[in-house]
């Protein structure tokens, strides 16, 4: 008979070799499992790091419920693997894959970026998704190219210095503050810092090569920080706290940039919102995801830069409206026989003394010529010998004989307001005079949209002596009188035809000289017998007297 001591012994025993069995089991299980697994998501069959044999490249295991990824020890040669989309919060596992270029464990668990010292050729690493309040030191990883770190808790950027070579940081959808710890990517082109919490973005003048720079959703009011990013092509500021058109000085100076937006913005609000900024950032393409016509820009630069043609138009626009306003009268220098009415414009910049040539001309040859002035608003200038180069008028004087629609053509140079009246001219032409105006060149622009063809000379300094004639005409800005000088040159060089006759010479005796020449020539006058002989203007003059 058997005891049942010896019956409990026996059951003991037995139960020990069926436990051992049935872990047995699951381990197999589990790594048959495990196998299925990665033999699914195993692809792209290549050569190893080495040449020398041939083995699965590329592994991707989304969505496959995964905590554990201890499996992967035995998979040295992979390159790209996919982890997204799981329940990972230890990626030690990886260590072994020495040969890993791109990792993306997005939509997983993890606390800290991966940065493992024997994976030094990494270039791209994902972990996006995740549980992430600072980034580690990843000087492990020199080479890294890309950066994926959207959607996580970080709150200040650090461990990036020995990153040298990123080119890509996208770190949306955080709690970071201000921008500093980037100074040392010298190779960032792109770089996504929406929806976080930045109110500074100082720290980013070192990025000289970044492309695009993504701004979206933050607490920025000013752009200071940006002037230095010469290479930025695209600049997203949507939702933001920019309020200002003055902060478009720190970003005007970019001559790459063709991409702005500023949606949701309280500058949007500004006057000639849209306008300022085309003129302002001329080589925009497009703004707040509108894109920009041409006609658009030229509208900008007409509106806060207007031609000195187009300002001459408008002039002649409303000049014209008032006369109409007016009685209609018989002019004096309006010829009965259709014939133009003779006048003669000195134009030149200041320190030519064309007022001095014009008044000397008049009193050398009265029986010729009248001297028109023009009226200004600058302050009266007392001279020696009194004879006043301007008609000088109050602001209240000058706005109203425009009111009356008196004044041929106006401008503003300065800030003083001059221009050629009516009543001028016809204080001339009704002693069947020539007129004699000496005019800037916007008074000219003005002139050529009136009713009268006067005879225009150009006075032009030496082009090789421009200098010499600041001692001689004592002009406070030299700066200012070269580039004076250089406009008109310009302007001559690039509009051949617009005046009738140049003279170019530094010596005032012989610009008198080639002056007298000029105008005998033009209007076929001989001096010597102080008598008009041109055909033309003796008809004029004639038939001028006849009809008064």
């Amino acid at each position: 008979m058997i005891s049942e001591s010896a019956v409990s012994k026996t059951r003991d025993n037995d139960e020990l070799p069926f436990t051992v069995e049935c872990d047995q089991k699951k381990i197999e299980e589990r790594l048959n499992d495990n196998f299925n697994v990665v033999s699914d998501g195993l692809f792209h069959l290549g050569y190893t790091a080495d040449g020398s044999s041939l083995a699965f490249l590329n592994l991707s295991l989304k969505n496959k419920s995964l905590m554990d990824i201890g499996f992967l020890i035995s998979y040295a040669h992979l390159q790209t693997v996919d982890l997204s989309h799981n329940s990972i919060s230890d990626l030690s596992a990886l260590l072994s894959l020495h040969y890993l270029i791109s990792l993306n464990v997005s939509h997983n668990k993890l606390e800290k970026v991966f940065n493992h010292d024997g994976l030094s050729a990494i270039r791209k690493i994902d972990c996006t998704f995740n549980f992430i309040n600072e980034i580690n030191d990843l000087s492990c990883h020199p080479l890294l190219e890309t950066l994926l770190l959207d959607f996580n808790q970080i709150t200040r950027i650090d461990g990036l210095a020995k990153c040298t070579q990123l080119s890509k940081l996208s770190l949306s959808h955080n709690k970071i503050e201000n921008t500093f710890g980037l100074e040392h990517l010298k190779f960032l082109t792109t770089l996504d810092l929406s929806n976080n919490q930045i109110t500074d973005i100082m720290g980013l003048e070192n990025l000289q090569k970044l492309q695009h720079l993504d701004m979206s959703s933050n607490r920025i009011s000013s752009l200071n920080g940006l002037t230095g990013l010469i290479m930025l092509g695209k600049l997203n500021l949507q939702n933001n706290q920019i309020c200002d058109l003055s902060q478009l000085d720190y970003i005007k100076h970019l001559k790459m940039l063709q991409y702005l937006n500023f949606i949701d913005n309280p500058i949007q609000a500004s006057k000639n919102y849209r306008l300022s900024v085309l003129f302002k950032i001329q080589t925009l393409s497009e703004l707040d995801l509108e894109a920009i016509s041409t006609e658009e820009k030229v509208n900008a630069s007409n509106f806060f830069n207007p031609s000195k043609m187009l300002l001459a138009a408008l002039d002649h626009s409303y000049n014209t409206m008032q006369s109409y306003c007016q009685d209609v009268l018989l002019l004096h220098s309006v010829l009965s026989t259709g014939l133009p009415y003779p006048i003669l414009v000195l134009v030149g910049q200041k320190g030519l003394r064309k007022k001095s040539l014009a008044r000397i001309l008049y009193k050398d040859y009265p029986k010729f010529f009248g001297l028109g002035l023009s009226h200004s608003t600058k302050p009266i200038i007392h001279r020696i010998d009194k004879e006043q180069p301007y008609h000088y008028v109050s602001e209240e004087q000058f706005y109203n004989k425009k009111l009356k629609g008196d004044f041929i053509q106006t401008c503003l140079i300065d800030g003083y307001s001059f221009g050629t009246s009516l009543s001028e001219i016809e204080n001339i032409a009704k002693d069947h005079l020539i007129c004699i105006l000496a005019l800037s060149l916007e008074g000219v622009f003005g002139f050529k949209y009136s009713q009268f063809h006067p005879r225009y000379i150009l006075l032009l300094p030496d082009d090789q002596k421009r200098n010499s004639i600041l001692h001689d005409t004592n002009l406070e800005y030299s700066e200012l009188f070269l580039q004076q000088s250089n406009d008109y040159i310009e302007f001559y060089q690039n509009h051949p035809g617009f005046f009738d006759t140049v003279i170019v010479t530094d010596d005032f005796n012989e610009r008198y000289r080639l002056l007298k020449s000029a105008v005998c020539e033009l209007f076929e006058l001989d001096f010597a017998s102080n008598a008009p002989l041109g055909k033309t203007l003796s008809k004029a003059i004639d038939c001028n007297k006849t009809s008064f």
